[in-house]
């Protein structure tokens, strides 16, 4: 199955057109999130990809500027009527292949529970998303993307052990440590881009697709087959992305 996958196009810093292979027509594309800040994402995907089906997940950047608990229920609703499905814990079947998706965010404790608590204050201290993602009316804190990734969490592990076919998850933040950048191991802001998940990476998950650390990479974790393919910043362009996004599903 031919798929075109995207994430972190950042299109609020700049437009960005994908490149297209007629020859290689995709049957499925997939958008694991910074696609666009709000609603502009989900109104690009479906004008850039008319006539394939859309599975999109929200990345922390949907987020800016909006209400965590509202920006999700207003892009499924901009969305229908479209080719695009917008999943937060949602499910979404095609061509004998089940799509698990949600944002996902972290737990902070990839690198040992025992420094969670400094990694959510670093990431309250410096991440955007802590400044300007609200949380009815008041700030989103760390504690609550805590539960929201336990709640993920535990959706997929539930979704994942009774699915009956072929399963690509897709996501916004990473599942494992395995694809941290080499330059980024250990620090503790790895924590707030990655977890350490690796008991979800089993079958009948055959592919997971994320975003978020703007570094490109795809290889087998636990027989998984885990990547990514993030454009980056416009000045700063993630090394490794496909301009023309196509993988195949196998």
């Amino acid at each position: 199955m031919k798929i075109r996958i995207y994430s972190d196009l950042h299109l609020e810093f700049g437009r960005y057109a994908p490149q297209f292979n007629e020859q290689r027509a995709e049957e499925l594309v997939v958008l694991a999130g910074d696609i666009d800040v709000g609603l502009e994402g989900v109104r690009w995907a479906a004008r850039t990809f008319p006539h394939v089906p859309v599975v999109y997940v929200l990345g922390n950047h949907e987020y800016y500027r909006n209400d965590l608990n509202s920006i999700v229920a207003e892009c499924k609703a901009l969305a229908l009527g479209t080719n695009v499905h917008v999943l937060e814990r949602g499910v979404y079947d095609c061509m004998g292949l089940r799509v698990l998706g949600a944002t996902f965010w972290t737990d902070f404790g990839a690198l040992g529970a025992e420094s969670a608590d400094l990694a959510m204050r670093w990431a309250e201290q410096s991440m955007a998303d802590f400044l300007i993602v609200r949380d009815h009316g008041q700030k989103l804190r760390p504690q609550r993307t805590v539960e929201l990734f336990a709640q993920s969490a535990y959706w997929l592990d539930q979704q994942i052990a009774a699915a009956d076919r072929p399963v690509l998850v897709v996501t916004h933040h990473a599942p494992t440590l395995k694809t941290v950048a080499p330059y980024f191991a250990g620090q503790i802001s790895t924590t707030a881009f990655h977890s350490n998940a690796d008991h979800l990476l089993r079958a009948p998950v055959r592919m997971w697709v994320h975003g978020h650390t703007h570094y490109n990479a795809d290889g087998l974790v636990n027989g998984v087959r885990v990547l990514s393919n993030q454009w980056g910043y416009p000045d700063n362009e993630a090394i490794g992305f496909r301009p023309h996004g196509q993988f195949t599903f196998a």
